[in-house]
């Protein structure tokens, strides 16, 4: 009950800051506030896969009941590849109400732990994630499901990358010709060397942060760089989870402080 509490308390601040942004961002902050809910054992949810590149990435769609066109929140995993808990995201956000797009940008292109290519090196996945979200954006523009005037990227760990395209690649979304602008973004831990060794510039949109307080992307970075990257004209929501550790809301992982 008490995070009920505390969630409605920080999202009545956010709303009185940010009243003249839209009503969707509203209901997207208002949603992702409520509880941070468990994904232990969550199965893939029926999809459709709308990747035009299947052999660069998967892209599966969930669409929530009624008719469209529906806002959409496209979800980019971390490090780690996509995973249960990045699929039991995209069922809970289309059970919000959104259609929702789960990427995998690793295994289509044979990257994964437990094929021959491993995990996708760093700058390799960057430049990847560059690659899918202009695609699929692409994608989403042309979809009458979709309602491409309210495109919200969320990024978990290195996802942050793909994000941070979104909201700062100006050239990326030209080429997509989406003709509306990302309208908001949310960031779980996102690892920091993906933002402030690739964007500098202040968040020009309404962004969510979600992060631990001993989470290492936390205590070595993004305790020092956000104020970098605040924007007086936009909102930027912080919830700091007492406690929590990177990926904490993947119900495996185990380790506290994760090596580099």
């Amino acid at each position: 009950m008490s995070s009920r509490i505390e969630s409605k308390k920080l999202f009545n601040q956010f709303c009185s800051t940010a009243h003249k942004e839209s009503s969707i961002l509203k209901r997207i902050v208002q949603l992702f506030f409520v509880v941070l809910i468990s994904f232990l054992f969550v199965a893939k949810p029926q999809a459709t896969d709308i990747s035009p590149d299947k052999e660069s990435y998967t892209a599966h769609l969930t669409l929530p009941e009624g008719s469209g066109p529906f806002p959409v929140v496209v979800l980019s995993h971390g490090r780690g590849g996509a995973k249960g808990s990045h699929y039991g995201w995209g069922k809970q956000i289309t059970e919000w109400g959104f259609a929702a797009i789960a990427m995998d940008h690793y295994i289509p292109r044979g990257h994964d732990r437990r094929l021959p290519h491993g995990v996708m090196g760093g700058r390799d996945s960057f430049d990847a994630r560059r690659d899918d979200l202009i695609s699929i954006l692409k994608v989403i523009k042309d979809d009458k499901r979709l309602d491409n005037a309210k495109v919200t990227l969320a990024g978990w760990s290195r996802g942050a990358g793909f994000v941070g395209h979104g909201i700062w690649d100006q050239e990326a979304r030209e080429e997509a010709k989406l003709g509306h602008p990302i309208k908001s973004a949310v960031l779980f831990y996102p690892e920091h060397h993906a933002f402030y060794n690739n964007f500098t510039e202040k968040f020009n949109l309404p962004v969510i942060l979600l992060t631990g307080n001993e989470d290492y992307i936390w205590v070595t970075g993004w305790k020092d760089i956000l104020e970098n990257y605040k924007n007086k004209n936009h909102p930027l929501v912080l919830k700091l989870y007492e406690g929590a550790t990177h990926c904490f809301d993947v119900s495996h992982f185990k380790k506290k402080v994760p090596s580099a």
